[in-house]
């Protein structure tokens, strides 16, 4: 008989390679995010725990963090790294509770999702509130952030908690049948910080590098770098990873392409020129994978007529329209790019 331990072994294990079949050329981020997490919400700890999940937009690394949970069940909060307040604190933690079935043991060892964690950083968050103040005094405007309360940049409000070891919430919204309050114990949480940290990478490695001493001067808080278990980093995609993941992942975009024509007992050809034309061109936009889905999707848009013909048995995807919408993305990023910088220009001038 298989004993708990094992049980969680093999989930661990399962988890990992499905999931690296999706996000093909993150195996080594899947692995070391999967193991960690799987130690750290399993180990008895007084005292809360951060991972640091660092990489490029469009690196999958949300969409991983989310095929752990599906496997381990854990209840899961999300913290706005923009904006937090300690009610909104206190609202996650109640549902992460619900999603353990009022079990606040067992949501006491959730996780908690830090996404755009970057965003978090004191220099640039005071940076924005000043800005936002001038603006609001020159329009003759209230102070938007003073008067919902959202003074605290939302990595005090964390830490301010985590400091007491608890936090006091109201029974009576948790259970209809409970009164009075209830402490829930916050030492056993594991922090996920999602960001693209671009800040800590080797410029000429792409590397990532956790130096305590840079993130404090960023303008992260100490407390929070003291209890950083590990910093891991899903890696950029190169011309060979996007084919890659376009020929072989399990979600690739071209499954649905294919399916469409599948599903009306019809045969699609893809000739390898497009291949490569849509993965060039994945490059060009900087969105990581998350490009290819746009891509493709406009190439499905295109032949949804075709796929409906029921003269037609079989299509090709023409190269030359390939080309076109590629390089309607290319030409659309073009223009945002120089509208950006006029405007950033203007900006710099007034």
């Amino acid at each position: 008989m298989e004993t708990i331990e094992n049980k969680e072994e093999s989930l661990l294990k399962k988890g990992i390679e499905e999931t690296s079949k999706k996000f093909v050329g993150q195996e080594e981020a899947i692995r070391n995010l999967f193991t960690t997490l799987a130690r750290e919400i399993t180990k008895d700890k007084d005292e809360p725990s951060f991972i640091f999940l660092d990489g490029p937009s469009g690196s999958g690394k949300t969409a991983i963090l989310n095929d752990f949970n599906r496997y381990f069940q854990v209840p899961v909060g999300y913290f706005n790294s923009a904006i937090l307040t300690k009610d909104e604190v206190k609202r996650e933690i109640i549902d992460m509770i619900k999603q353990a079935y009022d079990d606040i043991e067992l949501a006491e060892h959730g996780i908690v999702v830090f996404d755009e964690f970057q965003l978090t950083n004191y220099a640039r968050w005071d940076k924005e509130y000043r800005a936002e103040l001038e603006n609001c005094k020159r329009c003759g405007l209230p102070f938007v952030y003073e008067l919902k309360g959202f003074i605290t940049n939302p990595q005090q409000t964390v830490v301010e908690i985590l400091k007491n070891g608890a936090i006091e919430l109201d029974a009576n919204r948790i259970s209809d049948e409970l009164d009075g309050t209830i402490d829930f114990n916050t030492s056993h949480l594991t922090f996920v910080c999602i960001g693209a940290l671009s800040t800590f990478r080797n410029e000429q490695t792409g590397e990532y590098i956790f130096d305590k001493d840079a993130c404090i001067e960023y303008g992260y808080d100490q407390y929070i770098l003291d209890k950083v278990s590990e910093t891991i980093s899903t890696k950029d995609c190169s011309r060979e990873c996007y084919l890659q993941i376009l020929k072989e992942s399990n979600i690739s975009p071209i499954k649905d392409l294919e399916s469409m024509f599948a599903a009306r007992n019809k045969t699609v050809v893809i000739p390898e020129e497009v291949y490569e034309m849509i993965a060039n061109t994945a490059i060009k936009l900087g969105l990581g994978a998350r490009g290819l889905l746009f891509i493709v999707n406009k190439i499905k848009n295109e032949y949804i007529e075709i796929a409906f013909n029921d003269k037609i048995t079989s299509a090709t995807i023409n190269p030359e329209t390939v080309k076109a919408i590629c390089d309607s993305f290319v030409k659309e990023k073009s223009i945002k790019q120089r509208r950006q910088s006029k405007k950033d220009t203007t900006k710099a001038l007034s």
